[in-house]
């Protein structure tokens, strides 16, 4: 199925920063390689769009759709966007897309054309711990940045609000701790009520003890995921 996030959505600034990085490798292999942070990488694309690469971007055509797949995930993330993202990236003049399209496809395996596609993990995937990381900080992010406008729709108690909303406070809390589910009793009960556990999209998390010391992103939420992620909060927080 094929999904847009427009750039009036809520969450289009996220899901416009993952578009970015995953169609660009060159900018992934260049943090690394760098071993800067996750926020040096994010603050070198939102604000230089990213000059340090274009040259680089230039020589290395993208398909149309890409697809990022993950051995682990029963779906393909298949970006319709390519070509905007390589020419924003490349040419300081074209304007920033304006819209995220993306479809999710079962998952089929390696694609034939290196810069075509992405493998998540796996032997000649370094770049999964990055892209990890990278997903905690935009999901941190974008729940802190609409914290107050998701209290003034649903009150500032989280156990009233919606599961996919409870869901996505316990990955923002796991994403800024090390990535690591770790949900503590408050005032001596259980934040995760069994008969109603936070959930989104068949992801559950059935009970506190249940998912302590799992890893929230690259565990429990597969990356491919991100996007449908954002999208669906959006249209809950507007």
């Amino acid at each position: 199925m094929r999904y847009t996030i427009d750039h009036t959505d809520e969450y289009f600034p996220e899901a416009n920063l993952f578009a970015i990085l995953v169609t660009n490798m060159n900018c992934l292999l260049a943090h690394k390689a760098a071993q800067t942070t996750i926020r040096d990488l994010v603050s070198h694309v939102n604000e230089s769009q990213g000059q340090s690469i274009t040259g680089q971007i230039s020589d290395s055509p993208l398909s149309d759709p890409y697809t990022f797949w993950d051995p682990k995930c029963a779906d393909e993330l298949h970006l319709h966007c390519t070509l905007q993202y390589q020419a924003y990236l490349t040419d300081h003049n074209v304007p920033q897309p304006q819209a995220v399209e993306f479809s999710l496809e079962p998952y089929s395996g390696p694609g034939p054309t290196p810069n075509g596609v992405t493998r998540l993990s796996g032997r000649g995937a370094p770049l999964e711990e990055v892209y990890t990381s990278y997903v905690c900080y935009l999901i941190g992010g974008a729940f802190e940045r609409t914290r107050d406008q998701i209290e003034a729709k649903f009150g500032a108690t989280p156990s009233s609000w919606p599961v996919e909303l409870q869901f996505f406070r316990h990955l923002r809390n796991a994403s800024f701790h090390g990535n690591e589910f770790d949900i503590r009793p408050f005032r001596g009960a259980p934040q995760i009520d069994p008969a109603n556990p936070p959930a989104w999209n068949g992801y559950v998390l059935p009970s506190d003890s249940a998912v302590n010391g799992t890893k929230a992103v690259n565990e429990l939420l597969r990356i491919p995921h991100t996007l449908l992620f954002f999208r669906d909060m959006g249209g809950i927080v507007a």
